[in-house]
């Protein structure tokens, strides 16, 4: 077994479930989260992270904020 493939298994195992990640395809809930982890722990991110893409669920609706 390859390095790799000892942290794909262990991610499989121990990942915590995160909001950003329900879809990863959707850059926009990636990119959010990256800014706000920058200096953030997770535990504080979290919930901050749901209330900003509920009022902002897409970069169309954070442009059009005031």
């Amino acid at each position: 077994m390859t390095i790799s493939d000892s942290l794909v298994e262990w991610f499989a195992e121990n990942a915590r479930s995160l909001p950003w990640r329900t879809d990863p395809r959707d850059a926009y809930r990636t990119l959010v989260s990256e800014i706000m982890l920058q200096q953030t722990q997770v535990d504080r991110v979290t919930p901050r992270f749901v209330e900003f893409v509920h009022r902002w669920p897409d970069l169309k609706a954070l442009a059009a904020a005031s």
